[in-house]
C-alpha cells in the first residue's frame, strides 16, 4: 500500500484526524486546564509548608510560654521561701526585735525576765555557712508553770531558737516563785559586712 493510496483511503484520515483532534485537545487541555492547576498546587504546597513551619514555631511558643509560667511559679515559690527564712534567720539589726520579742513573752507569761546577757558571737568556720549562731543568757523569775510556758512560747517562736543549759530554782522566800536559767541560742544571717570584719 503506498501513500497515495493511503491518501485516498477515508477511513485512515479520519482516524488519522480525530488523533490529531484528540493530541491538539490534550494539548489545549493542558495548557489551558491543568497547567495553572500545577502551579496553584505549588502555591499552595508552598503556602501548606509556610503554615506547617508558622503552627510548629506556634507551637514552640506555647511551650516557651508555659515554660515561663512554670519558672514564674517556680520564682513566686523561692521568694516565699526566701520570706519565711528572713523571718527565721533575721539580721544583726533585728537583734533588738528579738529582745523586745523576749520582753512581750515574758509579760504575756507573768514572768520577770531580770537579766538579759549577749554573749560572744559564734562563727562557724566554714565558709558556707550563712549564718550566726548568738547567744543570749536569760535570768527570769516567775511560777514554775509559767517558766514553762515562756520556754513553750520560745520553742514556737517565728525565728529559729534553741535552748540549752535550763536550770530552775525555787526561792526558798516563796515556793510558788522560781528563779530559772538558760542560753538561748538564736541564729541570723552573716552579712558581708560581718564577713569583712572578721
Amino acid at each position: 500500500m503506498n501513500l497515495k493510496a493511503l491518501k485516498e483511503n477515508k477511513t485512515y484520515q479520519i482516524i488519522g484526524g480525530v488523533i490529531a483532534v484528540y493530541i491538539v485537545g490534550a494539548i489545549i487541555f493542558y495548557f489551558a486546564a491543568i497547567a495553572p492547576k500545577i502551579g496553584t498546587i505549588k502555591e499552595l504546597k508552598v503556602q501548606i509548608f509556610e503554615k506547617r513551619a508558622f503552627l510548629s514555631k506556634a507551637g514552640s511558643i506555647e511551650k516557651q510560654k508555659e515554660k515561663i509560667e512554670k519558672a514564674k511559679i517556680r520564682i513566686k515559690e523561692i521568694e516565699e521561701n526566701i520570706s519565711y527564712y528572713e523571718k527565721k534567720l533575721p539580721t544583726e539589726k533585728d537583734i533588738p526585735d528579738l529582745l523586745q520579742y523576749l520582753s512581750d513573752i515574758a509579760t504575756e507569761t507573768d514572768v520577770k525576765l531580770l537579766e538579759i546577757e549577749k554573749r560572744q558571737e559564734i562563727r562557724r568556720e566554714q565558709e558556707q555557712t550563712l549564718y550566726v549562731t548568738v547567744p543570749l543568757k536569760l535570768i527570769l523569775k516567775g511560777g514554775y508553770h509559767n517558766i514553762g510556758f515562756f520556754i513553750s512560747k520560745l520553742e514556737n517562736a517565728d525565728r529559729f531558737m534553741k535552748i540549752e543549759g535550763l536550770e530552775i530554782k525555787e526561792d526558798k522566800k516563796n515556793p510558788f516563785e522560781h528563779r530559772g536559767e538558760m542560753v538561748v541560742y538564736t541564729y541570723i544571717l552573716d552579712s558581708a559586712e560581718t564577713k569583712e570584719n572578721e
